[in-house]
């Protein structure tokens, strides 16, 4: 993961420095990042990462549910950043949790790309008395 994380940044600070449109693009590149890793996780191949079609393509056929995980991190990002009201101690749990949102998130997006249904939500129904 360190590699695949490290490997994307530095294709990043490469892109910054095109002129007008270094940042859009970098920003944009946070969406692909995600979506590498699941391709990681899913395939077992290191290289799979750096499968720039096929990540295209995912990115461009799920593109509303990879927007959505996009505004659900930079929200969830932002809720962590409160943490360093608490004397950045609290910044350690609001960050923990916030990548526990976006991990979830992004498997949603995966999930819903390969077909797959959600998991029954657990009955709230009282048990039955003897």
């Amino acid at each position: 993961m360190f590699a695949i994380r490290l490997l994307w940044a530095l294709m990043g600070m490469v892109i910054v420095f095109i002129p007008c449109v270094g940042w859009v693009a970098m920003i944009g590149m946070m969406a692909f990042i995600p979506v590498a890793e699941m391709r990681y996780f899913t395939t077992g191949r290191f290289g799979a990462a750096f499968e720039f079609g096929a990540i295209w393509d995912f990115v461009k056929v799920n593109f509303n549910n990879v927007l959505l995980y996009v505004i659900i991190a930079y929200v969830a990002g932002m809720v962590a950043s409160l943490g360093m009201i608490a004397c950045i101690i609290g910044m350690f749990f609001t960050a923990f949790f916030a990548n526990l949102i976006q991990a979830c998130a992004m498997a949603d997006v995966w999930r819903m790309a390969q077909g797959v249904e959600s998991p029954p939500a657990p009955s709230q129904a009282p048990a039955p008395m003897p």
